[in-house]
């Protein structure tokens, strides 16, 4: 998992049972021109070429070779700054930049050289959005008014929802991110809640989670692991949670046990 926090930092397990494994938290020291803390938008993992790919606000997409922690940049730019980052099935690129355009690279695979294009199908001319990639490749993007868009890249068919939880009425949050794990549940990070969306019937329901008997309020980052254990980057930290019925609950207390002293806000992890 990568961890962005108070700096910039990777979470290495001893073992892949991730709940009973002893962690440890390594700094990735900076050798990039600007301090990343802050900026970071989105993050993307490229497990055979060992390659972290890296949205920033204002500054493009930058990539991090992990076994020399070299980084570098790429040379087409957006006039924006990078606010998400996702490879489709067919090795196709997509970024989405803080101005809510939509660009698809013209080939597979992502090099400092890779050419990108405009994507505007089913998007709105003048809003924000945000973007994710499921388990099925397909891709999400949420807007700043509780719309959300989904994107087949493989049928290029596109369709359309409106969040309204159950219990709400008007309801116009901003869409932060998208998690569907493994059990095929849609979890959306709005600006306040953490919802369960069902994409079939277009209903949702928000999630009240809890950490030592306190409602959480700020809710960054949601990731599953190979378990099919929900993590969540929060502001009391990485939190790991458990289902109680119709309510979770949050468990761990991973930086202060990694000895990185104790927990601080928490704004992107990726595995």
């Amino acid at each position: 998992m990568w961890r962005h926090g108070k700096g910039f930092f990777s979470l290495k397990f001893d073992s892949k049972e991730l709940v009973d494994s002893a962690c440890r938290f390594e700094y990735m020291e900076q050798s990039y021109p600007f301090r990343m803390e802050g900026k970071i938008t989105d993050l993307l993992w490229h497990e055979e070429q060992q390659i972290l790919w890296i949205a920033t606000f204002g500054s493009g997409s930058y990539y991090m070779h992990c076994t020399a922690k070299t980084f570098n940049t790429l040379e087409q730019t957006f006039d924006a700054g990078v606010a998400g980052i996702e490879e489709d099935q067919w090795g196709h690129i997509w970024i989405l930049t803080d101005k809510g355009k939509l660009w698809r690279s013209t080939s597979s695979g992502l090099s400092k050289r890779t050419v990108f294009v405009p994507w505007t199908k089913g998007l709105k001319q003048g809003e924000i959005y945000r973007m994710d990639e499921d388990k099925n490749g397909l891709l999400w993007l949420g807007d700043s008014h509780g719309g959300v868009v989904c994107i087949s890249p493989t049928t290029e068919e596109v369709m359309t929802f409106t969040l309204a939880p159950e219990g709400t009425t008007d309801f116009s949050e901003a869409v932060h991110q998208f998690c569907v794990d493994s059990r095929n549940r849609l979890w959306i990070i709005t600006t306040n809640e953490l919802i369960l969306f069902d994409s079939k019937s277009g209903k949702c329901r928000i999630v009240s989670v809890e950490y030592e008997g306190r409602k959480i309020k700020e809710i960054n980052s949601i990731a599953e692991d190979k378990d099919g254990d929900i993590w969540l980057g929060t502001g009391v930290g990485l939190k790991r949670m458990e289902s109680q019925g119709n309510t979770f609950k949050l468990i761990g207390e991973y930086e202060r046990d990694a000895g990185t002293g104790g927990c601080s806000r928490l704004f992107h992890i990726c595995q």
